[in-house]
């Protein structure tokens, strides 16, 4: 599912897959509250928090393209 919506948003997100298992992966998963996975955090071009979506799902790629659009 994650490779389709990295597919499916190329031309307006960057995805950047991160192991929680890790030591470092898990600091950032403490730092953005993720509990499961996938999840996406979505920041705005000024790396600005914007959403966390914990549910992955066919509507994810939608939603990431309509936050892309907005200013």
């Amino acid at each position: 599912m994650v490779d389709g919506i990295e597919e499916r948003t190329r031309d307006v997100a960057t995805v950047v897959r991160i192991d929680i298992q890790t030591a470092d992966g898990g600091r950032v998963a403490e730092r953005y509250g993720l509990v499961f996975t996938p999840a996406f955090v979505i920041f705005d071009r000024q790396g600005h928090l914007v959403e966390r979506l914990g549910r992955v799902d066919e509507t994810t790629a939608d939603r990431l393209r309509a936050l892309a659009a907005t200013p």
